[in-house]
């Protein structure tokens, strides 16, 4: 499927028991960014690469059988709140699916493993690595990832400005 067209990319995705499946359009699927934040990585895994989806194309097939997960965040003064950030899996088989936040309500961020569709390959010195600060000692940065890609917390350009610097069609109503 043509990348940079101006109708996106569907995209197709599912958990592992296939009780939920998802699609969407994405005028960003190239997963360059990864993420070492400490949520992510106890709830799916050693890191998460992120992509965008359009919310308002999002169908979902076995909504049923998803749940949400919402971190409890601590703050500052060691108060405690509920994340506004949704994680949706499966209630079966526990895989994540996607990532939903109202405050950025046109986008959610599918998680790589549940995605069916094949997503390009992005070479190592292209690829971003995010929330370094809680990254596990034992994960490595693979050679090649330029220092500028290499971020304590979040990145100084966000995945539609990748994307479109990249010579990918992105909307202007695409979050940035």
């Amino acid at each position: 499927q043509e990348l940079k067209n101006k109708d996106g990319m569907v995209i197709e995705g599912s958990c592992h028991c296939g009780k939920v499946k998802i699609k969407f359009i994405s005028y960003t699927p190239c997963p360059f960014n990864v993420c070492h934040c400490h949520t992510d990585t106890k709830t799916a895994g050693a890191y998460t690469v992120n992509i965008m989806g359009v919310t308002s194309s999002l169908e979902v097939t076995g909504k049923e059988h998803l749940q949400t997960y919402r971190a409890v965040l601590e703050n500052p003064d060691g108060t405690t709140k509920l994340s506004q950030h949704e994680r949706k899996f499966c209630s079966h088989c526990a895989s994540y699916l996607y990532a939903w936040d109202e405050r950025w309500a046109a986008a959610f961020y599918p998680f790589y493993s549940c995605i069916d569709t094949p997503l390009p390959a992005i070479p190592t010195v292209q690829q971003s690595h995010m929330m370094l600060e809680s990254k596990m000692d034992f994960i490595l940065v693979p050679p090649g990832v330029p220092s500028e890609n290499m971020f304590e917390q979040f990145p100084n350009r966000s995945i539609a400005k990748w994307h479109r610097d990249h010579g990918y069609f992105v909307p202007d109503d695409v979050p940035s």
